[in-house]
């Protein structure tokens, strides 16, 4: 039997077979081994681990042969767990390894995203495994490669356990659990000692417990680290709550409005009744006090057809309205079909997004609709009322999913049957109380809502309608006939005009449909009285009205008038008969709905006719695919379309159906862009699947069926491509081109070729994938659309940046932005301006980036493109930075932050974390500047975004080397470097460079720092990135010299100061360390140059601080970043120098003049 293997890494590494610790296993390559495999599950290539445990100074022979010296010792310790083969290694998985790494990660990750009692005592269990950093203490000499590998790992995990510490004492906070908070705030803060917001949530957590004194003693002690270790003053919202606490004004256990996400406010979007509730007080009591017991977190109104559960539901909600922090929130589910199945969750997700207010992400990593809408419910308070469920029992998973992933919320369903799911209440609904024999009729009115309900609704059709002795007895059996079913009392009332009380009760008393002639016997007496008042109110219509009710059953929920006239052919007087027999219901905005068990009936009554089915559901299906077929990607026809959805999704479902190939060709582009906007990327996999199988199964010869194929494959590669299917994406687009050569559709051969050259470019082959996007584009030109040139060209811009032609990519975009403007596409102008903005931003050409991008953003707040504003302002964001208007930059960044709160935009959210890092550390900020780049790197990890990683790794790195810790910056920007070798950026490859030179200098490494300058020097040079290459040079002229070659490092520094006559160096990430670099030179020369570029780089320090309004970035700016703070103590130490005085006073006058 195989002996467990237990491997406990975090802290102080601790190996053990069984119950006997590892301590034979004395190699420290093969402990490294064994980490690093336990760690990488799968198997691993012997070249790749030959590489990481030994330098590039062994050779790679030797490397292999070390590595099978290493193995043989560990296969003594561990050979049971190990799998070999001559290529790779791997360590087997199952239950007799265990790795607390593992063990920490699993039980972090299944703990929901809003944490209660259960799940935050797991949690806190959890963290417990975090005995301290990953490897601690442990040191593997001449092995650079895993060096780097577990510094990554070591700040990954540690921020991972600080996030959910920084969760555990939020929740602790928001319950008044003060000790358990205090607790979890003390092991965020030793993990993370200058992270004020920590600092802010132990205040309040010892203010909430009474210990006001100590939370101010706190504040101090934070005061005091902030200044010795960043020479920072605490922030202005820390210094805020340190003047509420000192004037006992913070004793609120809640916490500060930064730390919690501000939900949106949903007060509630009850629909508006048109008459009045009448009865259903208990009900309502009933559930109100279900709804008071903790544990109740989802009811169900039980009840037949039309005896008012939505309207008890709706009353309910007013009711409670009060009780819930985010309101209540009601969704209609009749529209929504049943099948098929396998989108099911994503219709209904959709249908509580929609009420909830959500648009879905379609940026990239963006997850499925049911785990963005549970992320963004995730920490709300509401009432969520799912109104007709019934036909939904599939859909009953969807609702625990619910329940399980928000918390903080209850649900309240009507439906006609229980979903059968755990934790469900059921309050089963009867008709409205009646009247028994012998009520007495003084008593009858106020007494029994059923009557009350029927007084009400018969006096707005006949208003002088009365109770009197003569009409009572009859009104009093029609009630009890009905059995108080409310649906039936008002269509009942509706008949005043034609029937007397007492020939309504005759006529309810005689089976008029001999319903039990059929065999539906245990169909009770209620269900059956309901249908004959249905029945009834059918037979008073003139056959014309009821051949349009018959058709208007076709349709889902509420639709148009003019849907309704196309489809029945009927004129507006039909509908208004229909109208005012309360057999259809008018919403006053030109639109139309069917009580559900009205349709039904109505539904039946059609299908007693062949042919008018038939023909009816065509001239349905017809209508709703003309609609969608001129669908373009403009917010009025995507919101027309969002509006008529259910009755779109029937028309698609009878083209499949009926194998329709040529409205599906037809319907498939506008479909595509409605998907697209919206997000729905599974709906359009499944819809557009069953439509190729649709057209797979129509005859070989069927006109247009070739045709149809090639759209549809076409719609179904682009969504692989959104999905990152890209291998099928590729498959099925070369399979549209097929069909469309036959067809000899130049559109549909474009389209084809322009999945296939972006999926190409997804998978980073650029040159295969502008291969295939010319074809596309001459298959564009040649069919004359120009819609779709503009789309090739734009992915042909994208493509050519990728490539390092920035002259072509420009082109590109251009060029589809002249088609777009002609053409009216707002959302391809946006897109495109955007592009241009990033185009112009990797150029260095700042100012027309700006340009661009503030045109974006205009362009798509007009359209309201949430996404589209958003890319345009992170990039915005980072042109502003780069023109040194770091306070604008700051606004833009906070302002998305804020703005994006918990949406699901994962993707967003990383760029903008990025985007804040970044610009926290240039203004020497960096506490925070490096949470926020952690957290982008968290989330570029889990949507799998390689380029992402990479740009937040140089990040790091250059945070760390910034804070003097060079070790850490190498391993970052080492793992930035094999990101960008790996995918071809080389923007990343010499940024990452440029770090790696800034890491070596600060070890004292100066051969390694001239090699990693050197190369970074060549990169820049050819991708014309001047700037850049100006922050290597300087770099490369300082090690020069350290190298003792002051000729050549003279000479990088005259290259600089020449650049500098006659440009500024603004793009540069630290442009004041290229002047420190040349001067630091040129003093080392005795050079008389060196006073007055050493005025000149203080001047532009200074000039660039006073542009930082907020105080405290001010002084950090100033004080915090190195090249600044030496700068700052050159001159301090200089001042009275009197060759600088001079100087110095000749510069300001040359500036400013005077």
């Amino acid at each position: 039997m195989t002996a467990t293997l237990r491997l406990n890494l975090l802290g102080p590494p601790e190996l053990s077979a069984g119950d006997a610790p590892l301590t034979g296993l004395r190699s420290q390559k093969a402990i490294a081994l064994l980490v690093y495999l336990a760690c990488n599950p799968g198997p691993q290539r012997r070249e790749f681990l030959a590489d990481l445990l030994w330098d590039s100074a062994t050779s790679s022979a030797q490397s292999l042969s070390n590595l099978r010296t290493v193995l043989s010792r560990l296969r003594g310790h561990a050979g049971d767990h190990l799998r070999i083969t001559p290529d790779t290694l791997a360590i087997a998985p199952g239950p007799n390894l265990l790795v607390d790494v593992a063990a920490l990660e699993a039980q972090m990750a299944a703990t929901s995203e809003r944490l209660s009692p259960a799940s935050a005592a797991h949690l806190a269990a959890a963290l417990a495994l975090y005995r301290g950093d990953f490897l601690a203490g442990f040191h593997l000499p001449d092995a650079s490669g895993f060096a780097h590998w577990v510094v990554v790992e070591r700040e990954r995990l540690r921020f991972a356990v600080m996030q959910n510490y920084r969760r555990l004492t939020d929740y602790h906070l928001r319950g008044g659990e003060f000790p358990a908070g205090l607790a979890a705030a003390a092991r965020w803060l030793g993990l993370e000692p200058l992270d004020e917001e920590a600092h802010g949530q132990m205040m309040r957590l010892l203010a909430g417990d009474g210990q006001l004194a100590e939370a101010l003693t706190h504040y101090e002690r934070c005061r005091h680290l902030l200044h010795t270790e960043l020479d920072v003053a605490p922030s202005e919202e820390l210094q805020s709550l340190y003047r509420q606490i000192s004037a006992q004004k913070s004793t609120s256990p809640a916490p500060a409005a930064e730390n919690i996400p501000t939900a949106p406010a949903i007060p509630h979007n009850l629909p508006q009744r048109l008459t009045s509730f009448v009865g259903r007080e208990v009900e309502v009591a009933a559930v109100r006090d279900l709804f008071a017991a903790p544990a109740t977190r989802l009811v169900t109104l039980v009840g037949e057809g039309g005896v008012g559960k939505s309207s008890l539901a709706v009353a309910v909600g007013r009711e409670l309205l009060d009780a819930w922090r985010d309101g209540v929130v009601y969704a209609s589910l009749v529209e929504i079909t049943p099948e098929p199945d396998a989108t099911l969750s994503q219709r209904l997700a959709m249908e509580v997004a929609e009420a909830v207010g959500l648009t879905f992400s379609t940026a990239r990593g963006a997850g499925e609709p049911t785990d963005q809408l549970f992320h963004f419910l995730g920490n709300r308070l509401l009432l969520l009322i799912l109104d007709n469920f019934e036909h939904l029992t599939a859909g009953a998973a969807f609702v625990g999913d619910l329940l399980q992933a928000v918390s903080g919320s209850r649900v309240l369903i009507t439906s006609r049957q229980p979903l059968g799911i755990r934790g469900e209440s059921l309050l089963r609904l009867d008709g409205l109380p009646t009247p028994p024999q012998q009520a007495a009729l003084a008593l009858s009115v106020p007494a029994y809502a059923s009557v009350a309900l029927f007084v009400e609704r018969a006096r707005q059709q006949q208003h002088t309608f009365a109770i009197t002795p003569d009409n009572w007895e009859p009104l009093r059996h029609l009630c009890q006939l009905v059995a108080g079913n409310a649906l039936a009392l008002e269509l009942a009332a509706a008949w005043v005009e034609h029937f007397s009380l007492t020939e309504m009760t005759t006529l309810l008393e005689t089976d008029i449909l001999d319903f039990m002639h059929t065999a539906q016997t245990d169909v009770p007496e209620r269900h059956r009285s309901l249908r004959r008042v249905i029945e009834t109110s059918w037979q008073l219509l003139a056959t014309p009205a009821q051949r349009v009710l018959a058709q208007l059953s076709l349709f889902r929920g509420s639709f148009h008038r003019e849907a309704a006239l196309a489809v029945t052919d009927a004129a507006l007087d039909g509908l208004a008969q229909l109208v005012n027999a309360s057999l259809l219901q008018a919403h006053g905005t030109g639109r139309y709905e069917l009580h559900e068990v009205v349709r039904q009936f109505a539904a039946e009554r059609l299908a007693e006719s062949v042919e008018e089915n038939r023909g009816s559901a065509e001239r349905h299906a017809r209508y709703y695919l003309a609609l969608v077929a001129g669908v373009q990607r403009t917010p009025e026809r995507i919101a027309q379309v969002t509006e008529e959805l259910p009755n779109v999704r029937q028309a698609w479902h009878w083209a499949v159906e009926n194998r329709d190939v040529a409205g599906l060709a037809a319907a498939s582009v506008g479909l595509w862009n409605f998907y697209l906007r919206k997000g729905l990327f599974q709906e359009a996999e499944d819809a557009f699947g069953r439509g190729i199988g649709a057209a797979l199964a129509a005859p070989p010869g069927t006109e247009g069926r070739q045709r149809a194929l090639a759209a549809l494959c076409v719609a179904q590669a682009a969504f692989l491509n959104i999905r990152n299917n890209y291998t099928e994406a590729i498959a099925l687009s070369q399979e549209a081109i097929g069909y469309a050569l036959a067809e000899e559709d130049e559109a549909l051969i474009a389209r084809g070729y322009l999945q296939w050259g972006t999926a190409l470019y997804c998978q980073g082959r650029y040159a295969d994938a502008l291969e295939r996007l010319q074809m596309a584009l001459l298959a564009a030109q040649d069919a004359g659309i120009e819609s779709d040139q503009a789309d090739i060209l734009r992915q042909l811009g994208t493509t050519w940046l990728e490539q390092g032609d920035f002259g072509a990519a420009q082109a590109r975009c251009e060029a589809a932005l002249a088609i777009y403007l002609r053409t009216g596409n707002r959302l391809g102008e946006g897109n495109t301006l955007n592009d241009l903005g990033w185009m112009n931003q990797r150029q260095q050409h700042f100012e027309e980036a700006r340009v661009y991008l503030e045109a974006a953003e205009r362009t798509h707040a007009a359209i309201n493109n949430r996404h589209g504003v958003t890319m345009a302002l992170i990039n915005l964001g980072i042109v502003q930075q780069m023109l040194g208007d770091f306070s604008a930059a700051y606004a833009t960044d906070q302002q998305l932050f804020r703005e994006l709160g918990d949406q699901p935009d994962r993707y967003h959210h990383s760029l903008v974390n990025h985007s804040l890092g970044v610009l926290l550390s240039r203004m020497g900020d960096y506490a925070p500047a490096r949470r926020h780049l952690l957290a982008a790197l968290e989330i570029d990890r889990s949507i799998g975004d390689r380029g992402g990683l990479a740009w937040s790794y140089n990040g790091l790195g250059m945070i760390h080397n910034h804070l003097g810790d060079p070790k850490t910056g190498l391993a970052y920007h080492n793992s930035a470097l094999e990101i960008g070798h790996e995918q071809g950026a080389r923007t990343v490859e010499g940024i990452a460079l440029l770090g790696i030179g800034q890491d070596w200098q600060a070890l004292g490494q100066w051969e390694g720092a001239r090699a990693a300058y050197q190369k970074a020097l060549t990169v820049q040079s050819e991708l014309k990135q001047a700037v850049r290459a100006l922050e290597s040079r300087s770099g490369l002229a300082r090690t020069l010299l350290a190298l003792e070659q002051p000729a050549p490092a003279l000479a990088q520094v005259e290259q600089i100061l020449e650049y500098l006559t006659a440009q500024s160096l603004r793009g540069a990430a630290q442009p004041a360390l290229v002047y420190w670099n040349c001067y630091t030179v040129l003093r080392g020369l005795d050079d008389p140059r060196a006073p007055a570029l050493l005025a000149e780089v203080y001047d532009l320090v200074q000039t660039g601080a006073a542009r930082i309004d907020d105080q405290r970035l001010r002084h950090s700016y100033l004080h915090a970043v190195p090249a600044h703070r030496e700068i700052l103590r050159e001159v301090e130490s200089l001042r009275l120098s009197p060759p600088f005085v001079g100087v110095a006073q000749q510069e300001s006058i040359r500036r400013h003049g005077g």
